[in-house]
């Protein structure tokens, strides 16, 4: 085979090997852009009459923990998908907590309890 020869398959080849990339990046793209979840607004809020330790995640899965929180603690996240939960425990005796979770465009959930360093757990989700 002549060397000319060579150079040219060479050179096809590596003009195939990209074009299939190409392919391959845009593909993912269109997966992306078209079966990504879209993210949405979540609220969470607790009402408490003494400090209370709050546990919420946005995934389900990763969770954050604040200690001493105090009544009226808000704080709005994005979630992109999974199960958005927050949960409250009274730091006292004879208390009172709420938990309200609101998703956009949906109905808050809310549940309260009392009692004993009771503890209010609300999910998106049940």
């Amino acid at each position: 085979m002549p060397v000319d020869n060579l150079r040219e398959t060479h050179g096809v080849m590596k003009g195939l090997l990209i074009g299939v990339r190409c392919v391959v990046v845009l593909c993912g793209l269109f997966y992306f852009l078209t079966q990504h979840a879209p993210t949405a607004m979540v609220t969470f809020f607790v009402e408490s009459t003494c400090p209370v330790d709050v546990t919420y995640s946005t995934t389900g899965t990763d969770t954050q923990q604040i200690r001493h929180v105090s009544s009226g603690w808000t704080t709005e996240l994005y979630a992109l998908q999974g199960a958005p939960s927050l949960s409250a425990q009274l730091q006292c005796k004879n208390g009172r907590v709420t938990t309200t979770l609101t998703e956009q465009d949906k109905a808050p959930r809310r549940v309260t309890s009392t009692g004993d360093f009771a503890v209010a757990e609300v999910r998106a989700r049940d």
